[in-house]
C-alpha cells in the first residue's frame, strides 16, 4: 500500500489523508483555545498587577516562546536556514503588519477623537 501522489511540475505532492486533515483541524482548534487562554490570562494579570508591565511581558514572552523553541530546534538539527527564516520571518511580520496596523488604527482614532487609555496607563503618562 503506497501513498497516492500526484506529479506537479518536477515535484511529487502526496495526497493528504483523513488523519492528516483531522490532526490539522484539532491543532487549529487547540491553537485558538490556547491563544484565548493567553489573552485572558494576560488580562487577569494586568488587572491584578500593573497592566502595562506584567500583562505585556507575559503575553510577549508567550508570543515568542514557540518561535524560540523552533529556532533552537532548527539549530540543533543543523538546519540554519530554517532558524534564520523563523526569526527573520516573525520580525518582518511584526514590523510591517502589526506596527502598520497600530499606526493606521491609532491615526484613525486620533482624528475621530475616540481615544481612551486604561487608568493604569494614564497614571504612568502623568
Amino acid at each position: 500500500e503506497g501513498v497516492v501522489s500526484e506529479t506537479v511540475g518536477a515535484a511529487v505532492v502526496p495526497e493528504l489523508g483523513l488523519v492528516t486533515g483531522l490532526i490539522a483541524v484539532v491543532s487549529f482548534i487547540l491553537l485558538v483555545v490556547g491563544a484565548w487562554c493567553v489573552g485572558e490570562g494576560g488580562e487577569i494579570l494586568g488587572q491584578k498587577y500593573d497592566a502595562s508591565i506584567i500583562g505585556g511581558l507575559v503575553i510577549a514572552w508567550l508570543n515568542t516562546a514557540p518561535e524560540t523553541i523552533f529556532f533552537i530546534t532548527a539549530l540543533y538539527s543543523n538546519k540554519p536556514s530554517f532558524a534564520i527564516g523563523a526569526i527573520s520571518g516573525s520580525t518582518i511580520v511584526v514590523c510591517t503588519i502589526a506596527m502598520g496596523s497600530c499606526f493606521y488604527l491609532g491615526s484613525i482614532a486620533k482624528k475621530s477623537g475616540y481615544f481612551t487609555l486604561q487608568t493604569s496607563v494614564l497614571k504612568q503618562c502623568q
